[in-house]
């Protein structure tokens, strides 16, 4: 399994800006503070780009599937609590992002 994140939020979907998350990249990381992912006040629907105001959802949708990322949802999270330990290992699995 593979873990990464996206550069500056919403903008880093839009633009695809992946990092890796390795055992080398967050070692330390809780006495750092901060994030090592950045942030940003964007707006899927409202992102400045090239001087532009555009609608950047279809390519954060573009960048989940091209990743095979899934989603998480609060009531997936609720299900998941109501589920048996192997039920929730299996869950946890398909809720990853799969590098084939």
């Amino acid at each position: 399994m593979e873990i990464v994140g996206f550069r500056d939020g919403f903008r880093g979907l839009a633009e695809d800006q992946r990092m890796r998350l390795d055992k080398r990249t967050l070692a330390g990381i809780l006495t750092i503070g901060g994030t090592i992912l950045g942030t940003s006040r964007d707006k899927p629907h409202r992102m400045e780009i090239n001087g532009e105001v555009r609608d950047m959802t279809d390519a954060i949708a573009a960048t989940y599937r091209r990743h095979k990322l899934t989603r998480w949802s609060a009531s997936a999270a609720a299900a998941r609590t109501k589920r048996t330990a192997p039920d929730r290992k299996r869950a946890q699995h398909h809720h990853t992002a799969q590098n084939d």
